[in-house]
């Protein structure tokens, strides 16, 4: 038997050539919702704010993206802008690595929240039904209703399951749940009571942090953290007080889970309480309001706004220093990272000549699910492969595979595994030679 051959490959993108995207909610009943994009590696080039077409004789230039700008997702080359107001999402794909609009998908009455894709199906968290809408990706039509208690704000995928914020019962008194659906039924199996107002959310090594902020009786703000072991089943609360500086965000990082307040960003503990000191203060300086924050390979993107009206701002820190400024729309909420190698398959193609076998997963570091990407080097052929840990044990195996023509995907569902580095080894045998390669995968949950 021939031994195999193991070496790791490893594929860097150069952090230079990832454009920032950033969606502006802009003002309620104002149609001015707007993405821009940037680089933050050239940060003497000014933010661009994104057109499909133009026309200087239109308002806008021609740019209706409609009003209140809610939320911008991107999934590996297809990406979705929520507008709440106006009641419609738009569809766009990258080609050859510039954004393409595609269709406008009009959801009349349903006030869309959030947009989550799974196995080519989209699902649609709207205030207007108080459920979640089931899309075919391929026509864009509902094909299903998964109704709730209570209105939805916030989705987190998780393998088969979504877990559904719940902000606020239909009489507009603000709700304390979150729910969780199991996508093959389509249907609400459970629901953990958390903070009131339950609004963001984010899932990290099986704890789910849950925002929240509500209102007492003379309309003082509160606020509080509450976190889901999605394993047992148990919620902790903890209920900050009466405080109108805490930003809804919250976030994983690589030091961790994170809340913004004022300023200043603090870490989560695992029961729900701030840690002591902020990792990263005076994040808007003379500013009035930071409105949002994300991490994004290794940096900190902050949306900063004085009076809630353009011009608002753009700054991005590492390592605590803060490396760029860009000028965008009224009230940047939420940024997302392209990456090239996440192309259609003709521009993957057009990159990577079929010289050498390559396999490139995307996304990665990935949270349960990742989608393996191998790239022949010649037509025809069997392919097989296999994911081990880093002690060398086979953890799963891929179906062997005859390909005639063209590339091969895998997925790789690793709802049952932890958070770690894995190894992706593939084996590609054709009439002429057999081919090796191994990829790293991180799982970060």
């Amino acid at each position: 038997m021939r031994p195999l051959l193991v070496f790791v490959f490893v594929f860097f993108h150069a952090l230079n050539a990832q454009d920032v995207f950033v969606l502006c909610e802009g003002n309620f009943q104002t149609p001015n919702a707007s993405v821009w994009r940037f680089n933050p590696a050239n940060p003497d080039n000014p933010a661009q704010r994104w057109n499909w077409y133009y026309n200087a004789s239109e308002p806008n230039g021609g740019n209706p993206l409609g009003d209140t700008g809610q939320h911008l997702s991107l999934f590996d080359d297809e990406m979705f802008v929520v507008c709440n107001n106006s009641h419609n999402i738009e569809y766009v794909k990258f080609i050859n690595d510039e954004p393409v609009h595609v269709e406008s998908i009009i959801l009349s009455g349903s006030s869309p929240r959030q947009v989550m894709m799974h196995e080519d199906i989209l699902y649609v968290a709207s205030w207007g039904v108080s459920g979640i809408l089931v899309l075919d990706k391929e026509t864009f039509g509902i094909i299903d209703t998964i109704s709730l208690p209570a209105v939805p704000e916030d989705m987190v995928l998780d393998g088969y399951t979504l877990y559904v914020s719940m902000i606020q019962d239909l009489a507009w008194n603000k709700y304390d749940g979150v729910a969780k659906i199991d996508l093959i039924s389509r249907e609400m199996v459970h629901e953990y009571k958390v903070v009131r107002g339950a609004n963001k959310m984010v899932l990290a090594d099986s704890l789910l942090y849950v925002t929240g902020t509500w209102f007492d009786e003379s309309w003082n703000a509160l606020t509080g953290t509450s976190v889901i072991n999605v394993s047992t089943g148990d919620v902790s609360t903890r209920e900050y007080g009466m405080t109108p500086n805490f930003s809804e965000n919250i976030l994983a990082a690589d030091q961790g889970i994170f809340r913004l307040f004022r300023k200043d960003i603090y870490p989560v503990e695992q029961d729900g309480s701030l840690g002591s000191e902020p990792i990263l203060t005076d994040i808007a300086g003379s500013l009035e309001t930071v409105y949002s924050i994300s991490w994004i390979d290794g940096r900190w993107y902050a949306g900063i706004t004085d009076d809630y009206m353009a011009p608002d701002y753009v700054r991005i820190f590492e390592n605590n220093i803060q490396i760029a400024e860009f000028t965008v729309g009224p009230l940047p909420r939420n940024f997302v990272s392209y990456n090239p190698i996440y192309a259609s398959t003709q521009d993957y193609e057009n990159i990577y000549l079929k010289k050498e076998f390559n396999i490139i997963a995307g996304p990665n570091p990935f949270n349960s699910r990742t989608k393996i990407h191998c790239y022949l080097p010649e037509t025809g052929g069997i392919i097989s492969g296999f994911i081990s840990n880093i002690q060398g044990k086979i953890i799963h195996t891929f179906t062997e595979t005859e390909i005639s023509q063209g590339n091969a995907e895998f997925y790789w569902e690793a709802t049952r595994e932890s958070s770690g580095l894995y190894i992706a080894s593939f084996i590609f045998r054709s009439d002429r030679q057999t081919y090796y390669q191994n990829s790293k995968l991180i799982l970060l949950k």
